[in-house]
């Protein structure tokens, strides 16, 4: 009777040991995201109504759209790049913004935002009526759509080889049984 019960405790250990293996290995292979934030600066940070500003964003999602908002209405798209989430982007502060400080925020697709302020410091200013001169059609840009890539596969393959490895070391666990 004690010889039954080291047996089953024997499987019982060796069936708990590949369990408590594969779920480590199972953890181990799932890719951390790194915990990032994301981050904008505007340069420069103050400037008159109507002046240029560059917008520079970090910790975004890579590859997705980014909305760039001056006092919730949205003055700017572009895309993050897919390795870094880092984009730059400029845009011209609104000519009718009074002498005030501005909220100015960036948002990609997955919810990522980020917020500073920019300060008017005044309005726009004065400058003489161009002579209108013949302009051209502006060209579309092509739209960029991101594609997946190999480590987007990752945890797909990892589950699928830690069902297989646990297949086969059930199979020696019987075998030997």
């Amino acid at each position: 009777m004690n010889t039954i019960r080291l047996k089953n405790q024997k499987k019982l250990s060796a069936i708990m040991t590949v369990v408590l293996l594969t779920l480590s290995t199972f953890v181990a292979l799932i890719p951390m995201a790194a915990a990032t934030t994301a981050e904008i600066s505007l340069s420069p940070q103050a400037g008159l109504a109507g002046s240029p500003t560059t917008i520079y964003g970090t910790g975004f999602a890579g590859g997705t759209l980014v909305n760039v908002y001056w006092n919730g209405a949205v003055i700017a798209t572009t895309q993050a790049l897919t390795e870094t989430g880092a984009f730059s982007v400029s845009f011209t502060v609104p000519t009718t913004a009074s002498a005030a400080s501005y909220t100015v925020s960036a948002t990609d697709g997955n919810g990522n935002t980020a917020s500073t302020t920019f300060t008017v410091t005044g309005p726009a200013a004065a400058t003489p009526t161009p002579t209108p001169s013949p302009t051209t059609a502006p060209t579309v840009a092509p739209s960029v759509s991101p594609t997946p890539t190999i480590p987007e596969m990752t945890p797909l393959i990892a589950v699928a080889a830690l069902f297989v490895a646990t297949c086969l070391i059930a199979l020696v666990i019987r075998k030997k049984a």
